[in-house]
């Protein structure tokens, strides 16, 4: 059986899941429906990279997040917040700096670091959970 790869991206009303493996599935999430903190209810643990499309260093923590989600497939949820289209959900969290990473375990934050993170680093938080 193919594992998923799960990363979410939200923007300001809608975020899309893709699913990575030889078919992307695109699925739009609608705010007024569900919300934010429902998709950090998993038993997984959840990386949350806050970021924005400006920022250099953002830029750099990007393709590490990337190989990071592929190497733990199944076993780890990452999800990656524009602080520009979702200022709620960073107000709500105190983002102040990015890119911030957060890592939240049922739900509730267990983690929080800014600046870019290798995977070592990533992983060495979620194996302290």
């Amino acid at each position: 059986m193919k594992k998923l790869l799960f990363i979410v991206f939200i923007a300001l009303s809608s975020f899309t899941t893709l699913i990575a493996g030889e078919n992307s599935v695109e699925i739009e999430f609608n705010e007024k429906t569900q919300s934010f903190d429902k998709l950090l209810q998993t038993k997984m643990p959840v990386v949350v990279d806050f970021y924005a499309t400006w920022c250099g260093p953002c830029k750099r923590q990007a393709p590490i997040l990337e190989k990071f989600a592929k190497d733990n497939s199944g076993k780890v949820l990452v999800i990656k917040v524009d602080v520009d289209k979702n200022k709620t959900t960073a107000k709500k969290y105190q983002i102040r700096s990015i890119p911030t990473l957060m890592i939240f375990k049922g739900g509730k934050a267990a983690w929080k670091g800014t600046g870019v993170h290798t995977e070592q680093q990533i992983s060495a938080e979620i194996n302290k959970l």
